[in-house]
């Protein structure tokens, strides 16, 4: 390609341009083969792996219970009058499962960052929930 800053040959991993027969490496278009990043820093993986296991050990602590009695569950879902009554059996059997999935992803350290996420939804719904029936005045228990 010959134009204003000359012509331009492509490399494997970047790209060089010839300028009046000097050569400068400019930035590759191509993307390097850098290994992925771990989501913690490397200066205190200790912190991330106790919260880690902290936050797995509490949501499979969570979901034991749940899981043996799901229609004491579903009692405690529909005393938060939040959901309509069809949803409130689904969701005492399906959320405890999903805890179950997201405790194995943080204690066995696998596809973090949607255990993360999952784990920070969950948690905002769980709060939410909590600070709605505060606000109302509806006792749960």
């Amino acid at each position: 390609m010959d134009g204003r800053y000359g012509k331009k040959r492509a490399c494997r991993w970047k790209v060089l341009t010839i300028i009046d027969g000097d050569m400068r490496s400019a930035k590759s278009s191509i993307k390097s083969r850098e290994p992925a990043r771990r989501p913690y820093s490397r200066r205190d993986p200790f912190l991330y792996h106790a919260a880690r296991l902290i936050l797995g050990i509490i949501f499979l602590y969570a979901c034991y219970d749940k899981i043996l009695h799901p229609r004491d569950f579903a009692r405690a879902v529909f005393n938060y009058r939040l959901l309509p009554d069809p949803a409130v059996n689904l969701t005492a059997l399906v959320l405890p499962w999903m805890e179950l999935a997201l405790a194995v992803c943080l204690l066995s350290d696998r596809w973090m960052s949607g255990a993360v996420a999952w784990a920070n939804l969950l948690l905002l719904v769980f709060l939410s929930a909590l600070v709605v029936n505060l606000v109302r005045g509806i006792d749960v228990a």
